[in-house]
C-alpha cells in the first residue's frame, strides 16, 4: 500500500474502502444512502444509528473515516452528541445533512468542526463525491447552499 491519501490524520489506502457511518432518524433515508454508497467501490457503508448518542461505541468499533449527520438529530439532541463525537474521534470527517430551506444551522455546524454540509434529496445524488472531498481535506458545500449562506450573510450587513 504505497499510496495513501492523507486528510488531517485520517489516512485511508488506495485498496481500502472509505468507511461511512450514518446518524439519521428516518430508516428509509439510510437505506437510500446505502444503496448510493453501494454503487461506489471505494466507499463501504459501515454502520448507522438513529441517534447521535447511540453512535459513538459503534464509530469506535468500526473505525469510521465519515460520519453523515442529520440536521434533525441536531435539533432534537442539541449540540451535545456533536461534541461528544467531535471530542472522541477529531480525525473523524463529519457531513452535516441538511433538508429545510433554513440553512443558518450549517454555518453554526461549520464552526463547530463539520468538513462540509449537503442537501438531502435531490442533491444526495452528489454524496460519493462530497465523502471524497472531505476525506481528501477539503469542505464540501452545495453551490446553492454557499449562495443562501452568503445572501444571509449580506442581509445580514
Amino acid at each position: 500500500m504505497s499510496s495513501l491519501l492523507q486528510a488531517s490524520g485520517t489516512r485511508v489506502g488506495v485498496n481500502r474502502s472509505i468507511r461511512v457511518a450514518i446518524a439519521d432518524r428516518h430508516e428509509n433515508f439510510r437505506v437510500a444512502c446505502k444503496r448510493i454508497l453501494e454503487l461506489e467501490s471505494d466507499i463501504e457503508m459501515v454502520s448507522e444509528s438513529s441517534t447521535g448518542f447511540g453512535l459513538s461505541p459503534l464509530l469506535d468499533l468500526m473505525k469510521a473515516d465519515v460520519l453523515l449527520f442529520d440536521e434533525k438529530i441536531w435539533e432534537a439532541e442539541g449540540q451535545e452528541s456533536f461534541k461528544s463525537i467531535r471530542e472522541q474521534f477529531p480525525n473523524l470527517k463529519i457531513l452535516y445533512m441538511v433538508s429545510s430551506e433554513d440553512w443558518t444551522g450549517s454555518l453554526e455546524a461549520m464552526q463547530l468542526g463539520v468538513n462540509g454540509v449537503i442537501e438531502k434529496g435531490r442533491n444526495t445524488a452528489h454524496l460519493p463525491k462530497a465523502i471524497r472531498k472531505i476525506v481528501d481535506g477539503e469542505l464540501w458545500m452545495s453551490r446553492k447552499l454557499t449562495s443562501a449562506l452568503m445572501q444571509a450573510e449580506l442581509e445580514r450587513g
